[in-house]
């Protein structure tokens, strides 16, 4: 499970509370899949990585139920990959960089690599199976909704565009937001 020490709102510093839902996740997904868990935590400053790593415990005065030990990525401990070349042939950690480093001003690199592993994606899959679902999910789902992404901006913009009504900030179709009560 990879998330941010951030929520949509906050980029840098804590959330309150948010080592808590990192327990309930971490507990969930191996209750439910029988799986092992790693939590990734993706921060943008060291100070909030420092204070991600944990512990967190969860339990009462004197008895610890769950202590969580999340994995930490942040611009203390991975490198600045600029280099489309390298991005390229280690696209998880150029990834895993552009988030830890998105404030640095020389990761001028970054849009340039994501737009061209977009494009790569969507040639290179073509009119496979993979490349249908590639266009579904790109065509407009987000993960993120009402977060103002490039690409729901570009969504709410074409539907204006076409005469229909856009769907109001927050209310796009999700598999999150179906499945929150």
């Amino acid at each position: 499970m990879v998330t941010s020490a951030h929520d949509g709102m906050h980029r840098t510093g804590t959330v309150a509370g948010k080592e808590a839902s990192w327990a309930y996740c971490v507990a969930y997904l191996q209750a439910k899949f029988r799986l092992r868990v790693l939590l990734l935590v993706v921060c943008q400053d060291g100070p909030t990585a420092k204070w991600a790593a944990g512990p967190f415990d969860c339990g009462t005065r004197g008895w610890t139920a769950l202590r969580v030990y999340p994995l930490v990525a942040g611009p203390d401990n991975l490198p600045v990959i600029t280099d489309a070349r390298t991005a390229a042939k280690n696209l998880a950690p150029a990834v895993l960089s552009a988030l830890a480093h998105a404030r640095n001003p020389d990761c001028d690199a970054v849009p340039d690599t994501a737009e061209y592993f977009f494009d790569f994606l969507e040639v290179t899959l073509g009119k496979t199976p993979a490349g249908e679902k590639w266009n579904r999910i790109m065509s407009f789902v987000s993960y993120f909704p009402g977060q103002g992404t490039v690409r729901e901006t570009a969504y709410l913009k074409a539907r204006r565009k076409e005469g229909r009504k856009a769907r109001p900030r927050g209310s796009s179709p999700c598999w999150r937001c179906a499945a929150s009560p």
